[in-house]
Formats: C-alpha cells, sequence, structure tokens
C-alpha cells in the first residue's frame, strides 16, 4: 500500500506515529483494538466509564491501543466526562 502525505497526515492525528508503511496499519489495527477493547467492557456491570476515562488525566495515552481506548470510553455513550487527552497526540 502506497501512503501519500495526505495520508500519512491523517493517519499521524488518529494512532500519533509517524506513517511508514506497514507499521502505520499495525498502528491502526491497534487504535481499533482499543476501540473494541473499551466497547465490550463497558457493558461490564460494575465498569465506571467516567473513572477510566478520569484516569487518563494522570496517565495519559502513549500508544494507539490506548488512544483507541480512551476513544472508545468516549464515544462509548456512557460518559458524562470527557478527557483533557481526547484528540491530543502524546
Amino acid at each position: 500500500m502506497k501512503i501519500t502525505k495526505a495520508h500519512q497526515s491523517l493517519l499521524y492525528k488518529i494512532v500519533g506515529s509517524e506513517a511508514k508503511g506497514d507499521s502505520v496499519m499495525d498502528d491502526l489495527q491497534e487504535y481499533h483494538r482499543g476501540r473494541e477493547a473499551a466497547t465490550s467492557e463497558v457493558d461490564e456491570p460494575n465498569f465506571d466509564v467516567d473513572q477510566a476515562i478520569a484516569s487518563f488525566d494522570y496517565d495519559p495515552p502513549d500508544n494507539p491501543f490506548q488512544r483507541g481506548y480512551l476513544r472508545g470510553l468516549i464515544k462509548s455513550g456512557y460518559a458524562t466526562v470527557s478527557s483533557d487527552w481526547d484528540g491530543v497526540l502524546v
């Protein structure tokens, strides 16, 4: 897959890493795995979505999985808070 400069910019915004060949696809897959993990965990009976989101304020997401996980929590429909780190690349 050939990655154009426009793709590089977009992928960097999503996964937070330099867009270089297969590593981009790996990072994007990790990002989506994080979102999927969050989606499944928010349905657990005793899972506190707001607390999970707040935990990122003290330990920012530092890889694509964690960025995807945080985004999944925020977009779950159960969150009543947001995060300072939502959409911020660390």
